[in-house]
């Protein structure tokens, strides 16, 4: 069956703020520009990396405007993220960005309590089906309390033509299997060590996590996955944990996504500050130092 989604990489526009906590539109326009001129099209807004779960609706807005702005242009794919608590926040979170021209959205779960499976198709049923002209992605991760299996992932799919694609977070060897032996229409995107795994059974999309830190090693992996050679890929993929345990070591609180992300955003852009919203503890510049060092030695040999 046809997927509703393409097998591409996917990556995501991190926020950079000021001192005062202000939008830096000019650091973020470097960003994305950065991807987009690697070849990465497929490009979101406010995934948890980026901070979706905390701006207001006025930083939302100020920043969706801005972004599909810069997301005009042939072949420019541009998504936003929906973090919240409510069917009803995340509508006018939507609104918003249809306003722009945005016909790309990726949504999670509520969180605030665990959804039952009532819940879960209810759920689906309030947010979908009013914008047939979109196409819907599902952030499934563990931190929504409520973790898709893959068979409600195809039943969900099976009911919303516009539910295209999913986030998908979890590597185990049963998971992969369900997903290839499938003839959902769903396309999957995985991060770097998963999609590898996936690729070796059935086609899938990328999702950028560590790999955002070279864009260019990012796109060999893709593509020689593709390509099926998964040595060369392995290759590459080794390089990129390694450096990813040196940089877990050096972080010394728990930390969330964004903190890992904007480390790898600031390797290539070296004036995209560490920050993050309120109340939640950035990385050290001390800290960006030993991750940049341990890179370059490594990407760089």
């Amino acid at each position: 069956m046809e997927k509703r989604y393409p097998a591409v990489m996917m990556a995501t526009a991190l926020l950079p703020w000021d001192e005062q906590f202000n939008f830096m539109p000019r650091v973020f326009d470097k960003e994305v520009h950065n991807l987009i001129n690697h070849g990465i099209k497929h490009i979101y807004l406010f995934g948890t990396a980026g901070e979706g779960y905390a701006v207001s609706n006025k930083q939302f807005e100020i920043i969706v405007k801005h972004f599909s702005e810069l997301m005009i242009g042939d072949g420019l794919h541009p998504m936003v993220g929906l973090v919240d608590m409510s069917v009803p926040r995340m509508r006018e979170k939507l609104e918003i960005a249809y306003k722009y021209g945005i016909r790309e959205f990726q949504f999670s779960l509520p969180c605030w309590g665990v959804l039952n499976s009532d819940e879960v198709f209810g759920f689906f049923n309030a947010l979908l089906p009013d914008y047939p002209d979109c196409k819907f992605l599902n952030y499934n991760l563990k931190r929504t309390k409520r973790f898709l299996e893959p068979e409600e992932l195809f039943e969900l799919a099976e009911l919303h033509p516009n539910f295209a694609a999913v986030k998908y977070t979890r590597g185990d060897e049963s998971d992969l299997t369900a997903i290839a032996s499938s003839a959902s229409p769903l396309q999957f995107f995985l991060v770097e060590r998963n999609f590898i795994n996936l690729s070796k059974l059935t086609e899938c999309g990328l999702l950028m996590s560590i790999s955002n830190m070279d864009l260019e090693k990012a796109s060999i992996l893709f593509n020689k996955c593709i390509s099926g050679d998964f040595k060369a890929a392995e290759a590459i993929m080794d390089v990129f944990w390694e450096i990813r345990g040196t940089m877990i070591d050096s972080i010394t609180f728990p930390a969330i996504d964004g903190v890992y992300d904007k480390l790898y955003a600031k390797y290539n852009i070296r004036d995209f500050p560490l920050r993050l919203l309120s109340p939640y503890q950035c990385a050290s510049e001390e800290t960006f130092d030993k991750f940049a060092d341990c890179a370059d030695t490594l990407l760089n040999p």
